[in-house]
């Protein structure tokens, strides 16, 4: 497949739905072979095929972001299904804590993501 990315590597967290989708469907189409990651395995297969369907290559790798052998594990599993990794796209995030009808990013999130603990990032 030819492409922007003809040849690269990449890996995108929460592509299962959304913006990681779109963002591993596109990186697919330019020619990048794409780990799909997410914790929902019949939506991950789903976007890989999709992705294989329209003559890229991906593979689905469930990923949960909140368990940290999970995330060791799957980059591992990627390196090794891909032949090493070019590209993270890290767009998954833990997002139960900062959902509610009405309010706002500000009023629910109680800190930056980059300065949350383990404990709070599992949560």
């Amino acid at each position: 497949m030819h492409g922007r990315l003809a040849g690269k590597r990449a890996l995108v967290t929460g592509s299962t739905r959304g913006i990681g989708e779109a963002i591993a469907t596109m990186f697919g189409e330019q020619g990048a072979h794409v780990a799909v990651t997410g914790r929902t395995v019949q939506d991950g297969e789903r976007v890989a095929a999709t992705i294989v369907q329209a003559g890229g290559q991906a593979n689905f790798i469930p990923l949960d972001l909140a368990d940290e052998q999970s995330v060791a594990g799957a980059i591992s599993r990627a390196v090794e299904l891909l032949g090493g990794l070019d590209v993270l796209v890290n767009n998954a995030a833990p997002t139960e804590h900062i959902r509610g009808m009405g309010e706002t990013f500000e009023n629910k999130a109680d800190g930056p993501l980059a300065e949350m603990t383990t404990e709070r990032w599992r949560r």
